[in-house]
């Protein structure tokens, strides 16, 4: 039962997620904890469409475990019809969820509609109360906010665009998220169906 400082620090980040992983779950992440988080990421935009990003169902390296823990068990990253993909989160009161912090990325995206800005200056507010989100989280919330929304979202390093992450490119994001930028842009019915043919 919460007592006192802990239920006070509980109902600050009534927002935060919860994340069974103390590889990433904190504040500065170790040289493992970076590796894997490279590995995950490279899983991410290669193998979206494959059953646990592909990864062995034998083995369990620090990277699959990020992922059960923080894409897995909050369906980021789920079967739907057959096939994987990555979601937005339901609506659900369950604190595992992301749909709270997930809902302020989106207001963020918004913004981003007549210009291009870097998901990275959420990370102070999103690292803040109510939400609480540890930075070694950030990296591959982003990654999972991009894949979802590549049909609507343009991703741009040092101003060019990209039109898929190349395993260098996820380095380099890694490094330096500040060089990327994001701009959301919608489109609907016959252009949607065209873009995903040209896709």
């Amino acid at each position: 039962r919460l007592v006192g400082s802990e239920m006070c620090i509980r109902d600050s980040y009534c927002d935060c997620p919860i994340i069974k992983n103390e590889i990433i779950n904190r504040k500065k992440v170790s040289s493992q904890g970076f590796g894997a988080t490279h590995k995950l990421a490279i899983a991410m935009v290669m193998n979206e469409i494959e059953e646990n990003l592909g990864f062995d169902k034998i083995r369990f390296p620090p990277e699959k475990s990020i992922y059960l823990s923080l894409l897995k068990e909050s369906k980021l990253h789920t079967n739907e019809n057959g096939k994987w993909s990555f979601k937005k989160p339901q609506e659900s009161k369950d604190p595992c969820k992301f749909n709270k912090v997930w809902k302020r990325i989106d207001l963020f995206l918004k913004t981003t509609e007549q210009q291009a800005h870097s998901l990275v200056t959420l990370n102070k507010e999103l690292i803040a109360p109510p939400f609480g989100v540890k930075e070694g989280i950030l990296p591959i919330l982003y990654f999972a906010v991009m894949l979802t929304y590549k049909h609507e979202l343009a991703v741009f390093e040092n101003r060019n665009y990209i039109a898929s992450f190349t395993e260098e490119q996820v380095s380099r994001f890694l490094k330096r998220p500040d060089e990327f930028t994001v701009q959301q842009f919608r489109i609907e019915g016959l252009n949607q169906s065209i873009f995903e043919a040209y896709s």
